[in-house]
């Protein structure tokens, strides 16, 4: 069956294909020149040559970068343990249990009376990746998009002046941004921390880790605090309050040792240099873009956004930190790849105005070419002509004044494929460097709600994605292939509307992940400009960033997926009537087990509490009179505080 398409889809004819100023001649073609003379005249074995020189740049590359990757986060200094930026498992468990029987005993002084003490590893990025991203109440303030850090503040002051902590920064005792203390002076200046903080924000608040360069320091398991007191800390960390009593602490103190820094700052900056390097003087397309994924996928995964589960540590019989990150890391690699030759074969080889478009001639592995705009019945007979004079066009190569003068066997002009296409691919690939600042974190309302500025960003981004959409897809038409394009497009808008209609009624919500907006618009950034292989390098790069970090997430995902391990259900109503507390009946149907949470730390599960608890008998439980008061369910959410 054809379908009957009005006659402006059919865009001009004959088809037009783009044509883009080739700035830098000379330096566009040099790495051509390196490889077939002067003339650019095909021989076989310069060409042999050339290869094996790009194979061997490749092993030094990965050679030197599995060096400095085995002497960075993963070099382990004698009794120290790894630690994420935001993992806590080492000290406070996720589930302590009522009244936190299961996280307290290493809090208890030793026979000698001493304190139990454990070194501590960091890595770099502790301020943003030490953040709550899931709503978190501290006491009665609301904690999300900052570091989980409370308390810290000195024992002699409720807080650190900004006046004072300028002063303390120009003194000797401040070097490079760490506090520089003398053992002398630690019980007088002592940190204490309540015991579920963040270690490492802990650390990096207190000016004894770096954000840059990480870090080891030790922890000293404290026992329990009347309150927190916040202050302002080094490297913009400021610690949250917490004005009522927690039962346990843990203080942080000098103790730097070698190998204890980590370093892959400058092996992301060394990688992205020799990809720059290597993406200018590689004039295959094949090799080109596999090494560039490549390097990409596993620059990403081993060292500038790890998928790393410290706590797979933390039991012998479980998988260590390192076995657990390989095992994760090559099984997200196949599927990645599989997405990538699709990638490739849909897109990066087969660009506008190759084999799809009747305006050039079939391009191959080695780049691409332009006959001019010919008719379709005569696309064969020039195809022919053009493989019969590509000698004679090799030894005009001065005469090349735009893209699509260049014959297919020379390949992509490499200082355009440099600047644009590998530069937009690492910043999608290090996605969480490159737009790290930036006031949004997933596209939900709730997120967006959350940071009303990230709404401005969101704006911007659709006005810029809407006129690159419009720019690429007449692109497409004046190449004669806006039929093809729109066929492909209507058909996923249609399968993305019915997942979501799919997710309404069944309790889920949509998720438009990274790798789905790198593999859905890829194919319409093919157009052989510079903005095309812009967003081509941008698209991939968003897409290895997405598989490689959180794997091919569903589309569909439940609301406690979402909630980044947030507890508050704001649908619990919680009401004190004579000296009695009453909250609402449980968030769904299925068996709820109802919970009474006083201070932060669960002092009661029971069933049948929600008709009704006495404060009285919630006053001889916990010892003392209450300060916050939450009530909910075993996994049905907390209700906001009541203050007693």
């Amino acid at each position: 069956m054809k379908l009957c398409w009005p006659k402006w889809t059919y865009g001009p004819s004959p088809p037009v294909s783009p044509n883009v100023t080739l700035w830098c001649k000379s330096a566009q073609l040099w790495p051509l020149r390196l490889r077939d003379g002067p003339k650019l005249q095909r021989d076989g074995h310069r060409r042999t040559v050339w290869s094996a020189a790009m194979i061997v740049f490749v092993a030094i590359w990965w050679i030197i970068s599995i060096s400095l990757f085995t002497h960075s986060f993963w070099r382990l200094p004698e009794d120290t343990t790894l630690s994420g930026c935001a993992e806590n498992w080492h000290v406070w468990k996720q589930d302590c249990g009522v009244n936190a029987t299961g996280c307290l005993p290493a809090f208890e002084p030793l026979p000698d009376g001493t304190r139990r003490e454990m070194r501590l590893k960091c890595p770099v990025g502790c301020v943003r990746g030490s953040w709550k991203w899931g709503d978190t109440l501290v006491g009665m303030q609301s904690v999300q998009y900052r570091p989980y850090v409370i308390g810290g503040g000195l024992d002699q002051e409720s807080d650190v002046q900004e006046d004072e902590q300028a002063d303390y920064e120009e003194s000797d005792l401040h070097v490079g941004g760490f506090y520089k203390r003398q053992e002398q002076q630690e019980e007088d200046t002592n940190r204490y921390y309540r015991a579920d903080s963040s270690p490492c924000a802990a650390a990096v608040h207190a000016g004894l880790v770096s954000p840059y360069t990480g870090g080891t320091f030790r922890l000293r398991f404290e026992g329990p605090r009347d309150s927190f007191m916040g202050s302002k800390g080094a490297h913009t960390i400021d610690s949250i309050d917490f004005d009522a009593p927690f039962p346990a602490s843990f203080s942080v103190h000098e103790d730097h040792v070698s190998g204890g820094t980590d370093n892959r700052i400058a092996i992301v900056a060394f990688c992205v240099t020799m990809s720059f390097i290597f993406g200018y003087f590689c004039v295959n397309v094949a090799g080109f873009y596999w090494v560039q994924f490549l390097a990409s996928f596993w620059l990403l995964v081993m060292v500038a956004d790890p998928i790393v589960d410290f706590s797979r540590g933390a039991g012998a019989t479980s998988l260590t930190v390192r076995e657990y990150w390989l095992s994760m890391a090559v099984e997200r690699l196949l599927p990645a790849m599989l997405g990538g030759y699709i990638i490739y074969r849909a897109a990066v080889k087969n660009m506008i105005g190759t084999d799809e478009n009747p305006a050039r001639t079939p391009g191959g592995d080695d780049g691409y070419a332009n006959v001019g705009s010919v008719s379709s019945e005569n696309r064969v007979d020039r195809a022919d002509m053009d493989e019969e004079n590509d000698d004679s066009d090799l030894e005009n190569a001065d005469s090349f004044k735009s893209f699509d003068q260049i014959p297919r066997s020379l390949g992509t002009p490499s200082l355009s494929r440099l600047l644009l296409w590998t530069s937009g691919m690492w910043c999608g690939v290090l996605e969480n460097y490159t737009f790290a600042n930036l006031p949004v974190d997933r596209l939900m309302v709730s997120d967006l709600n959350a940071r009303p500025e990230g709404w401005i960003v969101v704006i911007v981004f659709v006005l810029i994605i809407i006129a690159a959409i419009a720019s690429q897809t007449y692109l497409i038409w004046r190449a004669g292939l806006f039929q093809r394009y729109i066929v492909v497009y209507v058909a996923l808008v249609l399968l993305l509307v019915g997942l979501g209609l799919v997710g309404a009624l069944n309790n889920l919500e949509l998720r438009i992940h990274h790798y789905i907006i790198g593999l859905v618009l890829v194919t319409g950034a093919s157009t052989y400009t510079h903005l095309g292989l812009l967003y081509q390098g941008l698209l991939i790069g968003l897409y290895v960033n997405g598989v490689g970090r959180w794997g091919f997430d569903s589309t569909l995902e439940s609301p406690s997926a979402l909630a980044r391990g947030s507890v508050v259900n704001e649908q619990i109503e919680l009401m004190l009537t004579d000296s009695e507390l009453t909250w609402g009946p449980p968030p769904g149907p299925g068996a709820y087990t109802p919970s009474l949470m006083v201070d932060d730390v669960v002092v009661l599960t029971a069933t049948g509490m929600d008709d009704g608890v006495d404060i009285e008998y919630i006053e001889s439980v916990v010892g003392r009179r209450p300060t916050f008061i939450r009530a909910g369910y075993v996994d049905g959410g907390y209700s906001l505080p009541l203050v007693l």
